[in-house]
């Protein structure tokens, strides 16, 4: 365990591990989500031709190795908080009402814990979230308005399309989040209960 003293199972301790598993998790992965937004938005069928390793190839010849991490730091702003929320807010729930193995209606309980921990958890850092889509698509579209940064982007949004516009997309967002949330820790705490891991 990263904590080992009398807080350990606190829920500080809780946000602290989740938000450290994130950062890690997604600096790692984070070129390869920045190609995966670059693509979701090409309308130009020649671009898709270019795949995964021709779209690093050209960031990395235009931008050099930092291109590859191009608002990162908007990233892990929005992905800590949400990381450590969802796990916290799902091993705060777990305790409350599945405190063991052999609770009754064990799946259902995790299903609905795990439910909640996505929702919760999406609607707390979504803004960030989409404010980090913004950054990372501004310099493929002629047409949209240049970011110099996190706090630019927010203003920007703020001033010209209102506090609305931190919303978009948040429905079909958490209508995917709810059951894969849901499903990614009842099968967890299933497969731990299998096998007989704490």
């Amino acid at each position: 365990m990263l904590i080992k003293n009398k807080d350990a199972g606190s829920f500080q301790s809780k946000l602290l591990c989740g938000a450290l598993t994130g950062i890690t998790a997604n600096t790692i992965t984070y070129p390869l989500d920045l190609v995966k937004t670059i693509l979701s938005v090409q309308l130009n069928p020649r671009h898709y031709k270019k795949g995964i390793l021709g779209h690093l190839k050209i960031i990395y010849s235009k931008e050099g190795i930092l291109g590859f991490y191009k608002g990162w730091g908007t990233t892990m702003v929005g992905i800590a908080p949400y990381i450590a929320i969802k796990m916290a807010t799902f091993d705060v729930l777990k305790t409350q009402f599945c405190p063991d193995k052999d609770t009754p209606h064990f799946d259902m309980i995790n299903l609905a814990c795990g439910a909640a921990a996505g929702m919760i958890s999406m609607g707390a850092t979504y803004p960030l979230d989409l404010v980090k889509r913004r950054i990372q698509l501004a310099g493929l579209n002629k047409h949209a308005r240049p970011y110099d940064g996190l706090l630019h982007c927010i203003v920007s949004m703020m001033l010209y399309e209102g506090p609305r516009s931190f919303w978009k997309g948040l429905n079909p967002c958490i209508l995917k989040m709810i059951p894969a949330t849901a499903i990614l820790f009842a099968v967890n705490e299933r497969l731990k209960k299998w096998m007989s891991v704490e």
